[in-house]
């Protein structure tokens, strides 16, 4: 047994008034279309990837079940049984970059270039963490002439940390830090 439905081009839809509760399929679109018994063309509904698309397009979900014009907004995740909003887990995947999470931690990276024997630098972070710094951690560089370079954190703010080189030669290092 098989059932088929009504198909037709979405021009061809958009003159067709199907019976209340009559599904067809517009060939254009790759929809399945819902009718009414009124409304001219029924009530194209999307598909999982068109309402993802749409979900993150517009920061708003298709309602589950309802017609594809009806949308609500997703609340801000503030515990385990709530919606994810897209927008928390905004980010920059730039030499220097960060990653904000849900939770508010944020976690940032980066390279300090060419320190001189001696010298200091001043780092400012991608953006400032909007409470604390909890803490900044540097690795050599892969471009240093010695694996055993020292480089020192002196001091962090939210904006920033200060950076000295305690070796003879010039380096480089990675950083990583953490805040909220």
């Amino acid at each position: 047994m098989s059932i088929q439905f009504k198909r037709g081009t979405t021009a061809q839809h958009a003159i067709y008034v199907g019976a209340v509760g009559e599904l067809t399929f517009d060939t254009d679109k790759k929809v399945a279309v819902l009718h009414d018994g009124v409304t001219a063309g029924g009530w194209p509904q999307l598909g999982f990837s068109q309402a993802f698309t749409q979900a993150l397009a517009d920061e708003r979900y298709s309602a589950l079940g309802g017609l594809a014009t009806q949308l609500f907004s997703v609340a801000p995740a503030t515990l385990d049984s709530h919606a994810v909003n897209l927008g928390q887990f905004l980010s920059s995947k730039a030499v220097n970059g960060y990653q904000k999470l849900p939770s508010g931690l944020i976690i940032q990276w980066g390279i300090v270039n060419s320190i001189v024997p001696g010298g200091a630098t001043g780092t400012t972070f991608p953006i400032a963490f909007p409470n604390a710094c909890t803490f900044v951690i540097n690795i050599p560089a892969a471009n240093n002439a010695s694996g055993n370079a020292t480089n020192l954190i002196s001091a962090k703010t939210t904006t920033g940390f200060s950076g000295a080189n305690w070796t003879g030669i010039t380096t480089s290092f990675n950083w990583l830090a953490i805040g909220y």
